[in-house]
């Protein structure tokens, strides 16, 4: 996670930052991300979602193709985890508020641009997303591996115009937090 907020920091701050600076976190990244490219926790998916998001801003911040195949390796090993309903594994089974944090880490990826996959995951996590919540006001709580009841409405906003579940969840969200 630090990693993904520091290669979009600098894409975000890029012609602020001085020559040495920029140098700097290029080589801070790539020291990070030479040490996330090998790791895979395949029961904690917003982790590996988070390395991926580092390596694909590594490869925007730097250019250098090695870090997107190294994250487009990593979205290959996340997907073939995605459950057939749609969720990711968090510590032995689907959690609904780390669904929306996977969900604003796909969002970030398809940003980035460069992991096409992602947009056919979120389209898969966001109709689990939707059966979950149902029409009821709130959210699921302990009925997930981890009992959280958050959600984190980025991803959904980011998707709604091209993803119909998404654009659901998104005007859901809105609807929840006013009443």
């Amino acid at each position: 996670f630090t990693t993904a907020a520091a290669a979009l920091t600098v894409l975000e701050l890029d012609a602020q930052l001085t020559t040495a600076a920029r140098q700097q976190a290029i080589v801070a990244l790539g020291r990070a991300c030479a040490w996330l490219q090998s790791r895979f926790n395949p029961d904690v998916m917003n982790q590996n979602l988070a390395a991926a998001v580092a390596l694909l801003g590594t490869w925007r911040v730097t250019g250098d193709a090695h870090w997107r195949d190294a994250a487009l390796r990593k979205y290959v090993a996340i997907e073939t985890l995605q459950s057939q309903e749609g969720w990711f594994p968090e510590y032995g089974g689907m959690d609904f508020g780390y669904s929306t944090l996977a969900l604003d880490l796909l969002a970030i990826a398809d940003g980035l641009g460069g992991a096409p996959q992602v947009e056919a995951m979120a389209d898969r996590l966001c109709g689990f997303l939707v059966r979950v919540k149902g029409a009821g006001p709130g959210y699921p709580g302990r009925l997930s591996s981890r009992g959280t009841a958050h959600q984190f409405p980025f991803g959904a906003e980011h998707f709604a115009r091209r993803i119909p579940h998404a654009a659901w969840l998104a005007a859901r969200w809105r609807e929840d937090s006013t009443s």
